[in-house]
C-alpha cells in the first residue's frame, strides 16, 4: 500500500473530537446499492460494480476505505502541520493499494 503526501497552505479550523464514540448506518436501498451516513449527518452512496449487479451510482466500499485512510493521513498532515506553525494552502493525498484475486478481496500491499 503506498500513501503519497503533499502538502500546501490551506485555511480553516480544526475540530478536535478526542474520546468521541463513532456511529456509521449502512441501509441497503436495493440490490448491492447501500445509503451509509455518519454521525456528521453526512451520507454517501455506495453501489457495486454492473458486473456483480450494481448501478454504478457511487464508489465502492474498498475504495471508501483507501478514501477514509487517504482523508485520515490529510488532517494528521494539516493538524501536524499547523502546529508547526506552517502556513498550508493546499493538501494533496494519494493513496494506491493491491487487493487480493480471489475472495475475501483484501489488501495485500
Amino acid at each position: 500500500m503506498l500513501v503519497a503526501v503533499s502538502p500546501r497552505k490551506m485555511d480553516g479550523a480544526e475540530t478536535d473530537l478526542k474520546g468521541r464514540a463513532m456511529n456509521v448506518r449502512i441501509k441497503r436501498v436495493e440490490g448491492v446499492t447501500w445509503l451509509a451516513s455518519g454521525d456528521s449527518g453526512h451520507g454517501v452512496t455506495i453501489d457495486g460494480a454492473p458486473a456483480i449487479g450494481g448501478k454504478n451510482l457511487g464508489p465502492r466500499p474498498m475504495e471508501l476505505v483507501l478514501m477514509g485512510l487517504g482523508g485520515c493521513t490529510a488532517m494528521d498532515v494539516i493538524t501536524t502541520l499547523r502546529k508547526m506553525r506552517q502556513d498550508v494552502t493546499d493538501c494533496e493525498i494519494t493513496v494506491e493499494a493491491e487487493r487480493a484475486e480471489a475472495p475475501p478481496r483484501v489488501f495485500t500491499a
